[in-house]
This record gives structure tokens, C-alpha cells and sequence, in this order.
């Protein structure tokens, strides 16, 4: 059984899920590019993977980086020089994970890793009215 504190440092994996579906789509209509869903929802979660990881690497902090916008913008570059602008509303679907539902609910984002391993965020909780409104 997970703790309180425990449960306060999760997200909602579907709150994850609608927002990167809702910006790659909003982005992808504005370009006039067609969108694979299933990828977009891949994307829209893969930060998290690090919760995985940490299961075999006690050392990997949640949260950390691999939920850095610098180490996206990284792995997007060879992706947006073959793809170009089709590339950007996959782009859009992994970083709202970071920089818009952790920044806001949790807060304690490594956003600038390897840069800075300072920690972003508002620290809304999961369980307040404000965020189980968001959701």
C-alpha cells in the first residue's frame, strides 16, 4: 500500500495523457500536419519512465532527467531535421508532460537538467480542489 506521501508524488498518468493529446493536436492542426495518436500518447508519458527505472536504480530520482526540456529539445534535434515541422506536435506531447502537468501538480522538476539540477514547480497537490479541477 502506497503512503500518503507516496500518492502526493504521483501524477494522474490520464491527466498526462488528455494534455499531451489536446496540445499535439491543437499544434498539429495549426501546421496542418497529420498526427499518430498512439505515438503522441506514448510520448505524453515517457517521462515517467523513470519510475521504472528507479525500481532497478534506487539511485534515478523521479522526476529528474528524464523529465528535462533541455534533454528533449536534444532528442527532438535529429528528429525535426528529418521530419521538420511534422515533428513538433510530438515535441509539444513530451514536454507538456514536464513543463505543464508536473510544473503544476507536484512541482520538483529538474526542467533544466544537466544545467541545473534545481527543482520547478508549484507544488499544487494531487488530491486539492485545484488540481482534481484541472484534471
Amino acid at each position: 500500500m502506497l503512503s500518503a506521501e507516496t500518492e502526493e508524488n504521483k501524477s494522474f498518468a490520464v491527466g498526462h495523457l488528455a494534455l499531451g493529446y489536446i496540445l499535439s493536436n491543437t499544434s498539429a492542426r495549426l501546421l496542418k500536419t497529420k498526427l499518430n495518436i498512439p505515438v503522441v500518447l506514448m510520448l505524453s508519458v515517457i517521462p515517467d519512465i523513470d519510475i521504472l527505472i528507479q525500481m532497478l536504480v534506487p539511485a534515478v530520482e523521479h522526476r529528474g532527467p528524464t523529465h528535462s526540456i533541455i534533454m528533449a529539445f536534444i532528442v527532438f534535434i535529429p528528429i525535426f531535421a528529418v521530419y521538420r515541422k511534422k515533428a513538433a506536435p510530438y515535441l509539444v506531447a513530451l514536454i507538456s508532460h514536464s513543463l505543464i502537468g508536473d510544473y503544476i501538480v507536484g512541482g520538483g522538476v529538474q526542467l533544466l537538467w544537466p544545467v541545473t539540477t534545481r527543482c520547478f514547480g508549484m507544488s499544487i497537490g494531487i488530491r486539492s480542489q485545484t488540481n482534481i479541477t484541472m484534471e
